[in-house]
């Protein structure tokens, strides 16, 4: 197609006549004439290459290019030849080195075999180019080899990225490189927290980020304070975190929780919404929490025990499990374990001796009380003494008896033995006529029994002492219901006659 700008002769020349090219040699013949005619002849097209281009268009462009000074001042120089660059004007300097592919033909300026639009229409070309709303690629493999002018490159960039459909339906970006969170310096000095929702009920997650130790806690209402609740308990338990991560929540996101995080000094990250891969290690542990308690509800098991498990079962990075990273420590579990002794320290050995010392000088030995041995005890605090007899003895908690049949369990300092006979009152059985066991049964008194706890610190002892009849001797029987005397109770005359 190059060559269809010129108009080539071809003459046969026997090999013997052909001498070698001297286009560089002295010889070279200094007559000009015709030289103009050369020029002509190489700068202009031969009539009819380009008839394949619609004339409706080729005329459009030739009006244009003609009420385009520059491009007429254009149009001159490759006919007439082109002088140096410094001697032209900045607008026709850009082509300047592209003055070897100009050529004119009917008014029209071609650049090799693509047409040199006119200023006046490159805008419309431009908008022509992009009716299939391709892209920048595209357009410019559409344009290369039918348009040009200088610059058309950057223009159609440019036009492409103002175009609004274009960028309304442009696919999303490439996936950023990972941007990957620090696992604080310590256990519990960087938590993540999120929540999540299982069967209508809502669960808190709060993860450390050192040891992956995770807390899950069920909320009763997805308020702000209900959050902040579960988590001072956490905080009270582990320590306060200098950093927590969240999502952009509601509860997040309160005045409430804002006034919360900065009285207990920590810093709250909130992340970008829409985007939970930036607080990756909540959703992480969001994911198995709802995996662990999905799995024990379909198999009626109970998550704590599945937790406590997780908890124990050793990463694959680290080869420990998060509750000793967190804390230093197996836990013991339902799977049997060796447990190894931690080595007792000499200081603290010596302070539980010093207490004892100091302790056992205001106390003195107490004697033995035997099963059937009369005693006296404290039935209440700072209320008299009650006689009663030891029914049964469980290490330091006695079981007492007293006369009139009720038991209850006491410690030793709350009992004192003695020499007197102490008579227990058998029972009576309840009275209820001549009515038979099944209508006793369903018309006798119903009585609930009153348990009391009391806890008395004699001489620094604190054993918690509980008053209540709870013994198996007593579950059986009359003997059950401490009864008080009451009223013959007489079966109704109007029952008279059913059996």
């Amino acid at each position: 197609m190059k060559l269809l700008r010129y108009d080539i002769e071809f003459q046969f020349v026997k090999g013997s006549d052909l001498v070698i090219a001297d286009d560089l040699s002295r010889a070279y013949p200094e007559s000009k004439e015709n030289e103009t005619a050369d020029r002509l002849d190489i700068r202009n097209v031969k009539n009819g290459a380009f008839d394949q281009f619609p004339d409706a268009r080729i005329l459009e462009i030739r009006r244009a290019t003609e009420e385009d000074s520059p491009m007429q001042e254009l149009q001159h120089l490759i006919i007439t030849g082109w002088p140096k660059k410094s001697d032209i004007s900045a607008e026709l300097g850009q082509y300047h080195p592209l003055r070897d592919t100009l050529s004119v033909q009917d008014g029209v300026i071609f650049k090799g075999e693509a047409i040199v639009i006119p200023k006046s229409l490159r805008k419309e070309m431009l908008q022509r180019l992009h009716k299939a709303h391709l892209g920048y690629d595209s357009m410019v493999r559409r344009a290369r080899l039918t348009i040009f002018w200088p610059g058309m490159r950057a223009e159609l960039k440019e036009f492409t990225k103002k175009c609004v459909q274009c960028e309304d339906r442009k696919p999303p970006p490439q996936q950023e490189k990972l941007k990957q969170h620090s696992d604080g310096l310590r256990p519990w000095d960087k938590v993540g927290s999120d929540l999540f929702q299982i069967q209508n009920r809502l669960y808190l997650v709060v993860v450390d980020y050192h040891s992956s130790f995770i807390e899950v806690d069920l909320l009763t209402a997805a308020t702000s304070q209900q959050v902040i609740d579960k988590m001072k308990k956490h905080f009270a338990r582990f320590g306060i975190p200098r950093e927590l991560i969240t999502d952009g929540g509601p509860q997040y996101m309160s005045t409430e929780f804002h006034n919360f995080t900065q009285k207990w000094g920590i810093k709250h990250h909130i992340m970008s919404p829409q985007h939970s891969a930036s607080n990756g290690k909540a959703e992480s542990a969001v994911k198995a929490m709802k995996t662990l308690i999905i799995k024990c509800h379909e198999s009626r098991t109970d998550p704590m025990e599945a937790i406590l498990e997780q908890r124990n079962t050793p990463r694959a990075d680290t080869k420990r499990s998060p509750a000793q990273m967190m804390m230093n420590r197996k836990l013991r579990t339902m799977v049997p374990s060796r447990v190894k002794a931690e080595p007792s320290c000499e200081s603290r050995v010596n302070r539980k001796k010093s207490v004892k010392k100091w302790f056992d000088q205001k106390a003195h030995y107490q004697p033995k009380v035997k099963i059937g041995q009369s005693v006296y005890f404290h039935k209440q605090s700072k209320k008299p003494w009650q006689k009663g007899i030891v029914e049964n003895i469980n290490g330091d908690r006695y079981i007492v008896r007293i006369e009139e049949s009720g038991l209850y369990a006491r410690n030793r300092v709350h009992i004192r033995p003695t020499k007197v006979e102490v008579q227990i009152r058998e029972q009576s059985p309840p009275r209820y006529g001549n009515m038979n066991s099944e209508t006793r049964n369903q018309s006798a008194p119903k009585t609930h029994e009153t348990t009391r706890m009391t806890a008395t610190s004699s001489a620094g002892n604190t054993t918690a002492a509980s008053e209540s009849e709870p013994t198996a001797a007593s579950e059986s029987g009359p003997s059950r219901y401490n009864l008080r005397p009451r009223g013959n109770i007489q079966r109704p005359q109007c029952l008279e006659g059913f059996v």
